[in-house]
């Protein structure tokens, strides 16, 4: 997912927590959530934020 300013990514850990990190300029920005998901994540960016799906 990129927007003007920055590239994101989203995807499901082997430990089936999700996890996004900001990937603009080769610096990996992880964030590791507490929830979990048998499937990989949408994400999307609208009026300022972005939301995880």
């Amino acid at each position: 997912m990129s927007t003007l300013r920055q590239q994101y990514i989203a995807w499901t850990g082997t430990d089936s927590r999700l996890n996004v990190a900001d990937i603009t300029g080769g610096e990996h920005n992880k964030v590791t959530l507490n929830e979990t998901s048998k499937f990989g994540p949408a994400i999307t960016f609208f009026r300022g934020k972005l939301f995880l799906a």
